[in-house]
């Protein structure tokens, strides 16, 4: 395959880009940077920079180790079988049509999840977090139908929106964090690009997205 030749998927073509070590390391940080993730990391957010991280280890372990097998391990697994059973490789699920599958094996994860919190007694906020999450996967996935948006960006957007939130919430000074994330989120949503996955403009929705539902889902549970 030439360097030069165009990266395509179903609709869209975007310009070529020289492959090299800058589109190795927009594909490393996008595997790092995970979607799956950011869940899982706006509550190790919540009790390391709120005041309740004074709750007890073990309980704090069982609010982490849930959200993570269910949104992140559960998800994970089903989309690696799916593709497996269809005999195709990850890169396919760069095009939109093939997104559908797995965005109902994550948001049945996410289901889950609420489900087993609500079980387990979690306080209400817990699970109310998750159905933050598991709204703006909703968002990206309708949409999806129709036009493809990034899902990394989401979660970025998701996670600075949360922190937003959250500083709001239990008034403490979000600034430095708040830049890591900003930083972070530009070089996620530069590696997507980078890596001829997303144009601009469907990273940019899909922070917008992101943001939106972690400020109004969060402020207002």
């Amino acid at each position: 395959m030439e360097d030069t030749e165009l990266i395509q998927t179903e609709d869209i073509t975007y310009p070529p880009i020289e492959k090299g070590w800058l589109e190795r390391s927009a594909h490393i940080v996008s595997l790092v940077f995970n979607p799956f993730i950011v869940t899982t990391a706006v509550f190790v957010m919540l009790f390391g920079c709120t005041y309740l991280r004074m709750l007890p280890a073990f309980y704090k372990q069982i609010a982490i180790g849930t959200t993570f097998s269910f949104t992140t391990f559960i998800p994970l697994t089903g989309i690696f079988v799916y593709l497996k059973l269809n005999k195709c490789s990850i890169n396919q699920l760069n095009v939109r049509t093939w997104r559908h599958v797995p965005y109902l094996l994550t948001i049945a994860g996410y289901a889950a999840c609420i489900y087993t919190m609500h079980r387990i007694s979690l306080p209400i906020y817990m699970p109310h977090i998750v159905l933050t999450s598991l709204n703006c996967l909703t968002i990206c996935m309708v949409i999806n139908y129709f036009w493809k948006v990034s899902i990394h960006a989401a979660a970025s957007g998701l996670l600075i929106g949360s922190l937003v939130s959250f500083s709001l919430i239990f008034q403490f000074n979000p600034l430095i964090l708040l830049c890591v994330f900003v930083l972070l989120a530009g070089i996620i949503g530069t590696s997507r690009i980078i890596a001829g996955q997303h144009s601009l403009s469907e990273v940019i929705v899909g922070f917008c997205i992101g943001m939106f539902c972690g400020i109004a889902g969060i402020l207002f549970i």
